[in-house]
This record gives C-alpha cells, sequence and structure tokens, in this order.
C-alpha cells in the first residue's frame, strides 16, 4: 500500500476534499481510502487537518485531480516512516 498526506489552509478545504475523494470509483471499490486526521508533528507545527490517502497496490497517485481543491502541500510516507514533501 502506498500512503500520502495532503494538508490544507482551512478545516473547511480538507472535509471538501475528503468528501469529494471518497464519492470516487476507487473509494467505492475500497482501492482507495480518505480519512482526514490531525497534521503530524513532523510535517507541521502548527496545529491542523490533514487527508490521509491510502492506495492499494497497483494504484497510480494523480496529483493532478487535487489542481481543484485549495491544498497547501503532497506527502509521501517512505519506507522509514517519515514523511517526504512531494
Amino acid at each position: 500500500m502506498k500512503e500520502y498526506l495532503i494538508t490544507f489552509h482551512t478545516h473547511y478545504d480538507s472535509l471538501v476534499c475528503m468528501r469529494a475523494v471518497n464519492k470516487t470509483d476507487n473509494a467505492k471499490t475500497g482501492e482507495l481510502t480518505a480519512k482526514l486526521v490531525p497534521v503530524p508533528r513532523s510535517v507541521s507545527s502548527s496545529c491542523g487537518t490533514a487527508l490521509k490517502l491510502i492506495f492499494k497496490e497497483g494504484l497510480a497517485f494523480d496529483k493532478d485531480y487535487f489542481s481543484q481543491f485549495d491544498y497547501d502541500a503532497f506527502y509521501f510516507l517512505s519506507e522509514d516512516g517519515k514523511y517526504v514533501e512531494v
């Protein structure tokens, strides 16, 4: 599985994005899981809400899909357990 984290400027923006992602076919079939989580301290010292995306193997991450949302940054969870900005 591949895990990504998207940070946003506001809680509202993260909620709008999560709702849209959960309406996609990939989410409905279980190939993609999206849930709101607190922003990890390793990513930002400010509090906030992030969207965690978990992709099953074989499903590609399409950053262009998220251009319609007002996000702050994208992160990939590396093999050593650290978030790396994409």
